[in-house]
């Protein structure tokens, strides 16, 4: 499975994850921030440019696992997806 870094739905779904004993999750994060690996799995990397929004990260995550599935609640921008190219 692979996750995002993020706090919020991101390291909720983590620690569900790692409650659980899964093993095989791969955390995904930004070049040199990453923020939540609950499970210590094993991270990948993504270079976005510098000061990226998540919009402007979100094509460099979708290039490598071809879909990304964005959670947004309240008061957050609507629910998106990009595929991979």
């Amino acid at each position: 499975m692979f996750i995002g870094d993020a706090n919020g739905a991101d390291r909720a779904l983590q620690q569900r994850l790692a409650d659980r004993g899964y093993e095989r999750v791969v955390v995904y994060a930004v070049t040199g921030m990453l923020r939540n690996n609950v499970g210590h799995w094993k991270v990948r990397s993504v270079d976005a440019p510098r000061g990226a929004t998540l919009t402007g990260r979100r094509p460099e995550v979708s290039r490598f696992y071809g879909i990304v599935v964005s959670i947004f609640y309240d008061d957050h921008n609507p629910p998106t997806t990009n595929a991979g190219g």
